[in-house]
């Protein structure tokens, strides 16, 4: 019998064959953008739209967003057993919560037609209204500076933290309030180090979920604009300039580097293709 020196590369192994194979039956997705792609570079997201064959994930990423479904669910689940006043999903008895069925919308912009979707976390009751949950986990440093910031500045520290540090978090709150006609975000974060829920000032014994804004009119203004300039991207089949310059952490998660910055540079180098997808054998030609 063969044996190997640690069972877990089976693991590894098995998260790694599942992500290839979910490239080697990737199709061009339905013509919408998505909620938790809106502060995305627009260039990424027309790769994606024009149907252009993405990077498998890693199967640490792989753990990442499985992880980070498992402590939504916990973390539902617990609010609710404590009458925190959170709605929109339906908890289940494995432990598992069903989520409010995929909100679509069309949209018309600067004279151009899209759709939009979100798939939200739930809705909070706030003392000012009716608000869309945003829940996050966060990895030990951007729980910890979040955390000072607060601290240090309160609910203004916190909210000026992640609109310059986690655009992707305002982005995704204000699409996926919009699409529900609510005018609030309450932006729940957790944790991910010791499951600590919410943010807690001990020097002045203070608690916040996170954060909690009003989603304005420019900035729904905004994400339309992207979403109607990308769109017209699309249908023409030039894409849009890169948001990021090469070498940026942005460029270094994009499933489409290789389309992209990477390509540029094989080219710039005078290297043939200049278009190399990672994994060999797979791309057997090239947009």
């Amino acid at each position: 019998m063969n044996r190997i020196a640690d069972p877990i590369t089976k693991l590894y192994e098995g998260l790694d064959a599942e992500s290839l194979d979910e490239v080697k039956h990737h199709r061009t997705p339905v013509m919408r953008f998505r909620a938790s792609e809106m502060a995305d570079c627009g260039r990424r997201i027309w790769y994606r739209l024009s149907g252009y064959l993405p990077t498998p994930d890693s199967a640490w990423l792989d753990l990442i967003g499985k992880e980070g479904n498992v402590l939504h669910d916990v973390v539902r689940h617990l609010c609710v057993h404590h009458d925190m006043p959170l709605s929109h999903f339906e908890l289940k008895e494995d432990g598992t919560v069903q989520e409010s069925p995929i909100m679509v919308k069309q949209f018309t912009y600067d004279d151009t037609d899209f759709t939009m979707s979100c798939r939200d976390d739930g809705h909070a009751e706030l003392s000012v209204g009716m608000a869309a949950l945003e829940l996050k986990t966060l990895g030990f440093y951007y729980y910890k500076y979040l955390s000072e910031a607060y601290a240090r500045d309160g609910d203004q520290g916190v909210l000026e933290r992640i609109q310059a540090k986690h655009k992707n978090y305002v982005a995704q709150g204000n699409t996926t309030a919009m699409l529900h006609d609510l005018d609030w975000v309450y932006l729940l974060v957790v944790a991910r180090e010791n499951m600590t829920v919410g943010l807690y000032d001990k020097a002045k014994d203070r608690r916040t979920g996170g954060a909690i804004w009003r989603v304005t009119d420019e900035a729904k203004n905004k994400l339309l604009a992207k979403c109607a300039r990308i769109q017209r991207h699309v249908t023409s089949g030039r894409p849009p300039i890169p948001e990021y310059l090469d070498g940026s952490k942005e460029c270094g998660q994009c499933p489409f580097y290789y389309r992209c910055h990477g390509a540029a540079r094989r080219k710039i180098q005078g290297e043939e293709p200049t278009v190399v997808y990672p994994v060999p054998g797979i791309m057997e030609s090239t947009k």
